[in-house]
């Protein structure tokens, strides 16, 4: 099973902001973060994704400026 990691990229840094990530949803301008069991982990406001690596179980998401 693929769980991502996943962290927030600010440029100059990168925020590791959850593990175990099974569903990540656009909600707005934020992302909402689920676990397996669909329990929602942590909602990153004001956020975009950038990149989902399934070969090393990374999602990359930024903020935006909004």
């Amino acid at each position: 099973m693929c769980l991502f990691k996943v962290f927030l990229d600010r440029g100059f840094s990168r925020e590791n902001v959850a593990e175990n990530v099974s569903v990540a949803t656009k909600n707005g301008s934020n992302i909402e973060l689920f676990d397996v069991s669909l329990k929602k982990l942590v909602v990153v406001e004001k956020a975009e994704i950038v990149k989902v690596d399934t070969l090393n179980e990374v999602l990359i998401l930024k903020p935006v400026d909004s």
